[in-house]
């Protein structure tokens, strides 16, 4: 059985990380994953993100790495063109799940 991130990551395979300027400190794929667990979960927004990472650290660490904790500030990921691409590809994650 593959792992979860291994799994999730098929599906974003190719997708540009949308940051820039400071060094990326923080995994992109392993700030989508928070992102798309937070709205499993009903959370609305990047700031609700970032809350919801931050208070569930410990269980997103079972299958994050997380090298440098949780990232501050995720809503410079905002970008409507990258969210487009997000949400194209989710539907490919719920499609496998269906």
């Amino acid at each position: 059985m593959e792992e979860p991130v291994a799994n999730i990551s098929k599906h974003f395979d190719g997708l540009q990380d949308p940051r820039t300027g400071n060094p990326k400190q923080h995994i992109f794929l392993e700030i989508l994953i928070m992102a798309i667990c937070a709205v499993i979960c009903g959370v609305d927004g990047w700031s609700d993100v970032e809350l919801f990472a931050k208070n569930k650290k410990t269980w997103l660490k079972t299958f994050l790495k997380l090298p440098k904790g949780i990232p501050l500030g995720m809503g410079r990921l905002r970008r409507p063109a990258s969210e487009q691409v997000v949400e194209i590809r989710m539907d490919s994650v719920y499609d496998k799940l269906s």
